[in-house]
């Protein structure tokens, strides 16, 4: 999947948004901190659900963030 310019740079926003340390790395906690945040009725088995697939294990870069985001937005939705 090819994305424009302008879906690029929301994922760049996003992930600067994620990088509380501007370190240029994402790391699960500052996610959780986030999620957290947005989504205050999530628990934690719902948080890890979510997380759960994605970029992130310890740490990940704005272009693992990006591809990740991108799989788990197109891929097929289940009960």
């Amino acid at each position: 999947m090819t994305l424009s310019p302008e879906a690029i740079k929301e994922y760049q926003e996003c992930f600067a948004i994620l990088d509380k340390d501007q370190d240029k790395y994402m790391t699960l906690d500052e996610v959780k901190a986030v999620l957290k945040n947005v989504q205050p009725a999530m628990d934690d088995k719902e948080r890890k659900l979510f997380l759960e697939g994605g970029p992130i294990d310890a740490k990940c870069d704005e272009n693992s963030f990006r591809t990740a985001m991108v799989k788990k937005i197109t891929a097929p939705h289940t009960k």
